[in-house]
């Protein structure tokens, strides 16, 4: 006689496979659960990413030739305060940047340059290399000393301050070369020193001040004192 009876089916091990991947169980596979970031569960949203456009090969060309035309007629490259009118709607590609990006960027052409001098390599871009020498000249030799009117002009407080400790504290030949010194310091310096002059004269005056509003309480008190 012939067995009706169905056979129960024993799952094979490609069956147990599919199984533990489903459940995330069984003999060294796990289900890794989806977190941010991942290729398999990262989920989609709908907010738009801000497009910031970085600085693009003529950008630097451009850069470059506002740099060496302001060398050319200023004898000094400009200050970092200078930057951001120095670029304005010159048609960079990056339309768009901070003075602190703007001054990051240029002093990274700078150390390319620089790197150029260091260890020249054949294929450099011609161009780029005689703009930034008309620039930076050979990397190390200082810009052109600035008149004392043309100091007083630009760095007042700076020149103020130079003047006021060179009479204070040094004599003869070292006060008149600590001023002659000040005429080979470079734009950006000269700028950010006089910023923190205006700022310690401007300290000083509010001290003079309290210390004068002071003296006028006391000397009203001894004047009620003796009436």
């Amino acid at each position: 006689m012939v067995s009706t009876r169905r056979r129960t089916a024993h799952p094979g091990p490609s069956d147990k496979l599919r199984g533990a991947q489903a459940n995330g169980s069984g003999t060294g596979v796990t289900l890794r659960p989806s977190v941010p970031g991942d290729a398999a569960g990262e989920a989609q949203t709908n907010e738009p990413r801000r497009f910031v456009r970085a600085w693009s090969e003529p950008d630097d060309l451009r850069i470059l030739e506002c740099l060496a035309a302001h060398v050319k007629k200023h004898r000094a490259p400009p200050a970092r305060c200078q930057l951001l009118g120095l670029f304005a709607g010159r048609g960079l590609d990056k339309e768009e940047f901070t003075v602190t990006e703007i001054y990051e960027k240029v002093r990274r052409l700078r150390a390319q340059y620089e790197k150029m001098l260091s260890t020249p390599r054949p294929g450099q871009c011609h161009r780029r290399f005689e703009l930034s020498k008309a620039i930076w000249g050979k990397g190390i030799a200082p810009a052109p000393a600035k008149s004392p009117d043309e100091l007083r002009r630009r760095y007042p407080d700076l020149v103020d301050t130079v003047e006021r400790i060179s009479a204070a504290e040094c004599q003869g030949r070292a006060g008149n070369a600590l001023k002659r010194g000040l005429g080979f310091i470079d734009d950006t310096t000269a700028g950010r020193l006089n910023s923190l002059a205006k700022k310690q004269r401007c300290l000083e005056i509010k001290m003079m001040l309290k210390r004068h509003d002071l003296r006028k309480r006391v000397l009203s008190k001894r004047i009620k004192i003796i009436d």
